[in-house]
């Protein structure tokens, strides 16, 4: 059974009407005659859409196995029946309506809600601070001159024999100007 498509006809409340469209060299006008394609083409077509950058864009062709005369169309379906009346019963108004007229629709007051309670430490409470030292006392006992002495004695002697082992270099003078 062969199959058919048609560029669905311009519809004025869409924004974007797809007007015309060749595919696998076939050229497709919108309103025009159906025209037969394959099994693969029809596939495709099914799947266009008028504006492809919207997904919610509606399809852009017809596509129907059958006769070129169109797809076979159901019935129309009966009207559905009117809605019931509301329930509420409108009031008899006299002049124009006003803010007095309308009943504001009764809330609830939110639940009242505890407060949390207050949240338990989680540090340990510091330890009291030590006493204050009384007066600055020098810990160690005052050295005799002599032991003083042989210190210092000692200290310039070992000065001594490291600058004798490891004599320091004159340092090259880079910035001077050479004659």
């Amino acid at each position: 059974m062969p199959i058919f498509a048609r560029l669905k006809p311009k519809d004025p409340r869409q924004g974007f009407p797809l007007a015309k469209l060749t595919y696998d060299r076939i050229r497709f006008e919108a309103g025009g005659p159906a025209q037969e394609v394959t099994r693969k083409q029809a596939m495709f077509l099914r799947t266009c859409r008028e504006n492809d950058s919207r997904p919610g864009s509606p399809l852009a062709f017809e596509v129907w196995e059958g006769t070129a005369d169109g797809p076979v169309v159901a019935a129309p379906r009966p009207p559905s029946p009117p809605p019931a009346p509301s329930p509420v019963a409108p009031r008899p108004t006299v002049g124009p309506i006003t803010t007095a007229d309308l009943t504001p629709p009764k809330r609830e007051p939110p639940p009242v809600v505890a407060p949390p309670p207050p949240p338990e430490p989680h540090h340990v409470p510091l330890p009291p601070p030590p006493p204050p030292v009384p007066e600055e006392v020098d810990p160690l006992p005052p050295e005799a001159p002599a032991v003083v002495a042989a210190r210092e004695a000692a200290e310039e002697a070992n000065r001594r024999m490291v600058a004798d082992r490891f004599p320091r270099k004159p340092k090259p003078d880079r910035y001077r100007r050479k004659k």
